[in-house]
């Protein structure tokens, strides 16, 4: 009986190891994370370290995230020579405590896309995360348009 068990075992372990595909897609899905970038009080374009433009109001942004087309970005490994581009930084307002008399506003960083120079891919870091994607050609040209 122990040796039937252990063979069954062994197949059940090989055939996990070597039948099962894996998709690097496999549990990950961008649509989580849509509603983080969509709520975002403000996006930030920063190219050399310094803003340079600057995204706010709920339709500005919403009108943003919907030219992102977050639902046909495909993960994919970031070419070698990709060199940075500029940063699409999010924030969102801090909730301010009950009773606080600061009454200046804050904001904390909710997520961070990045662009690289002559390719279509972006990496998004969100949630302590960061993921490589592959973006669709007219997706690029709509965030260089900001640069």
């Amino acid at each position: 009986m122990k040796k039937i068990f252990v063979i069954l075992l062994s197949v059940l372990l090989l055939t996990g190891f070597a039948g099962c595909g894996f998709n690097v897609n496999d549990g990950f899905n961008i649509d989580d994370y849509n509603d983080t970038i969509n709520n975002s009080d403000r996006i930030d374009v920063i190219i050399d370290d310094k803003r340079v433009d600057m995204i706010s109001g709920h339709n500005n942004i919403e009108d943003f995230v919907n030219a992102l087309k977050l639902d046909e970005w495909k993960i994919k490994e970031l070419p070698e020579d990709a060199k940075k581009d500029a940063e699409f930084v999010m924030y969102k307002n801090k909730t301010k405590k009950e009773g606080s008399k600061d009454n200046s506003t804050k904001f904390i960083q909710v997520a961070k896309i990045i662009t690289y120079k002559g390719i279509n891919y972006v990496t998004l870091s969100i949630a302590k995360m960061e993921f490589d994607f592959k973006i669709p050609e007219d997706v690029s040209d709509y965030l260089n348009t900001f640069i």
